[in-house]
């Protein structure tokens, strides 16, 4: 890449984050400000990438996958996010990389996915300093998805990935050691380490099985206020009943101090999730505060 193309190509990436900012300050703020700017946005982003910026590819690829703009301008289009982050490993940009293959394993099921999805994975698994390739990896080969279905294999691929602090390979290992699977036995003191563990690390789903595990338990008020602990980390995080377990307790007063008006917040919440509160507080014979 000559200098003109690195000066070229820094131009266009700065004036693709100013907009993506304005575009931030718009959705969040005020309603979208300029219904042009997602496009601009990409033209900027596709000039950047055309004159070798590689973390330009990364950023078209993310702009695909999640949808830009408050009125979805910039519609999700998964096959347009695959090619950007393609390009991209191809030159051998290493997250470009990881987020096709975490694309792949996510929304493209099927043999066409499954065929993607073996790409790259030993390359990334090579180094792979916070866990992600070894992650895909295990849930492949868990899955059978893009990688022979080998139950020991996942768990040593994830086993890597949890050691290195990959929250989401811990919540597979809980659940796989939970009942067992394949060729691998139940062990739930060992699920149970990598449920706290997971749940430490923040994944929400982990954070939620604890607090239940916790507050079944029945051994006593401390277990509850710990479960109620565990319930609004899950519930900040967004999970739907995470948020309907914690409006529960704060409307009964068990491992929280009896809060009507805490509890009817939590309840919109769950509510905006998608939960029929009123259905769960009726199957329970509680009355939800207005």
């Amino acid at each position: 890449m000559t200098d003109d193309s690195e000066l070229i190509a820094h131009i266009h990436r700065q004036r693709a984050q100013d907009l993506k900012s304005r575009i931030w300050l718009g959705d969040v703020q005020l309603g979208h400000l300029d219904a042009e700017a997602p496009q601009r946005m990409l033209d900027h982003l596709q000039a950047a990438a055309a004159a070798g910026d590689l973390e330009a590819f990364v950023e078209l690829g993310e702009a695909y996958a999640d949808g830009v703009g408050f009125q979805n301008e910039i519609p999700v289009d998964d096959e347009r996010a695959l090619d950007a982050f393609e390009a991209g490993a191809e030159r051998g940009h290493f997250v470009a990389a990881l987020r096709y293959l975490r694309l792949c394993l996510q929304r493209r099921p099927g043999p066409e996915g499954a065929g993607r999805l073996a790409r790259w994975i030993e390359w990334l698994t090579e180094e792979d300093p916070e866990g992600e390739a070894h992650w895909i990896a295990g849930v492949a080969a868990r899955r059978g998805y893009g990688l022979p279905q080998d139950l020991v294999a996942a768990v040593e691929w994830l086993e890597i990935a949890a050691s290195r602090n990959h929250s989401e390979a811990m919540w597979e290992l809980y659940e796989i050691m939970s009942q067992g699977e394949g060729r691998v036995a139940a062990d739930r003191g060992a699920a149970h380490r990598w449920c706290v563990t997971a749940a430490r690390g923040g994944h929400v789903q982990a954070a939620y099985a604890l607090a239940q595990e916790l507050a079944q338990q029945g051994d006593g008020v401390g277990d509850l206020v710990t479960a109620a602990e565990w319930f609004e980390r899950a519930a900040h995080g967004g999970h739907p009943e995470a948020r309907l377990a914690l409006g529960i307790l704060y409307l009964t007063g068990a491992g929280v101090p009896a809060d009507p008006q805490a509890a009817a917040a939590w309840f919109d919440e769950a509510e905006e999730s998608g939960l029929d509160v009123d259905k769960a507080l009726a199957a329970r014979n509680l009355v939800r505060p207005r």
